[in-house]
């Protein structure tokens, strides 16, 4: 008897198991408060995605569109890497300030590779590895970016630089690539066009930085001043990070009567110590250089020895567009500190991102076709088009250091 109790309670626990495993909860209604909450929620919805699509731009879902930054933030060329990247935390302050894009919040990620190739390649990597950036910004150097090529192409993203100027770089990227400054070859042919149609010389020594956009400067200025009629009539490179420059001058110097041009390839730190020493050995030569060299830094360094050194650049101290100096202001007035080229560069090319992202979102493959796409946007001091190849089209015009600042050359 007590077994044949216990089997039948075993029997009603199994089937009031059962019966409490195929009951429904029973279903609780919403406070009508939510039920409101919910309902003007979704109208704000749908209100927001009907806009975007009549404008053409996706909804923002409120997230944010990321951008990876890469660059010299300390090192050698932290003084360029310090100025990309305050012209771009004030234009992403600026964006943000007015709505973001299409309602998402732009946001910087910040990458210090000293302009090291190797951190520059480990960098690279990570930022790959990163399935919420939607385009890197940079490298700075030439040898950087060469370094970095295959890792970004591989993985597909679009990388934006403000700085490399190597000719063949943009088209390695198998479209998506861009960048906001000129290539050796536009800035090679602007050279050769200045000293011979404007400046009436043909007869040029050159003295240029070891490094993969040194040698691409000498090369692309040698084709170019050559099939005008020039003639590079003597040539030498130096180090980066070099110091003493007295024995390389002091060829420069005996052969003084050969050339009527000295073209100094350099950034700010060598720059400095070579015209300093040029000077001092008695090279009376006029310099002629490029934009990188456009900085308070280099106009403090050399002081009086800059004199009627003439650079080929995008802008002056007068003669600029009201918007131009609008973001001078702006800047100066946040950063307590002059403006330069890799600035000026930097905050167009960020600001063409902003105008491709407004159609792209957070979609890597329609942030690259809205790049190629851009058409005569309102850069700072100019128009400006996104070349098929990524190039940007932005005109150089000479200025010249006088009384200590970069002042609009004028034909003699």
């Amino acid at each position: 008897m007590k077994k044949l109790l216990a089997l039948l309670l075993s029997a009603m626990m199994v089937v009031s198991c059962f019966a409490g495993c195929g009951e429904k909860p029973k279903e609780t209604e919403a406070p009508e408060s939510k039920k409101e909450e919910s309902k003007a929620e979704g109208e704000s919805k749908a209100e927001g995605e009907s806009k975007a699509a009549e404008s053409g731009a996706p909804a923002a879902d409120g997230e944010t569109i990321k951008i990876a930054y890469i660059g010299p933030l300390t090192g050698n060329y932290e003084t360029y890497g310090r100025h990309q990247r305050q012209a771009i935390e004030l234009a992403v302050e600026k964006v943000n300030a007015e709505g973001g894009i299409n309602g998402a919040m732009v946001e910087v990620e910040w990458n210090d590779d000293k302009s090291d190739p190797n951190e520059t390649t480990n960098m690279a990597y990570k930022v790959c590895d990163e399935e919420d950036v939607l385009t890197v910004f940079g490298p700075f150097t030439t040898t950087s970016a060469l370094a970095t090529v295959d890792i970004f192409k591989d993985a597909q993203i679009p990388v934006c630089s403000g700085s490399v100027s190597n000719a063949d770089w943009s088209g390695l990227g198998d479209g998506r690539f861009f960048r906001g400054d000129a290539t050796t070859q536009q800035m090679c042919t602007y050279f050769a066009d200045f000293i011979i149609d404007e400046m009436g010389l043909t007869k040029v020594a050159m003295y240029y930085e070891q490094s993969d956009w040194g040698q691409g400067m000498y090369d692309e200025f040698v084709k170019a001043f050559t099939a005008k009629g020039g003639e590079v009539v003597y040539q030498d490179i130096f180090q980066i990070d070099q110091k003493d420059f007295n024995a390389s001058l002091s060829k420069f110097k005996e052969k003084e009567d050969e050339y009527d041009l000295f073209f100094l390839v350099a950034h700010l730190n060598e720059a400095s110590l070579a015209v300093n020493q040029m000077r001092k050995l008695g090279i009376d030569k006029t310099i002629l250089s490029n934009n990188s060299l456009q900085d308070q830094v280099y106009l403090d360094n050399v002081g009086d020895n800059g004199e009627g050194q003439i650079l080929l650049t995008y802008f002056g101290n007068e003669g600029n567009s009201d918007v131009f100096e609008q973001w001078k202001s702006d800047y100066e007035g946040k950063y307590n500190e002059n403006i330069d080229s890799h600035a000026f560069n930097t905050t167009d090319l960020i600001n063409v991102m902003f105008e491709a992202m407004k159609v792209s979102g957070n979609d890597r493959e329609a942030f690259v076709k809205a790049m190629h796409e851009i058409q005569d946007y309102d850069g700072l001091n100019a128009k400006i088009t996104m070349e098929e190849n990524g190039d940007m089209t932005k005109p150089l015009s000479p200025f010249v250091i006088k009384d200590g600042q970069f002042a609009a050359w004028t034909k003699e």
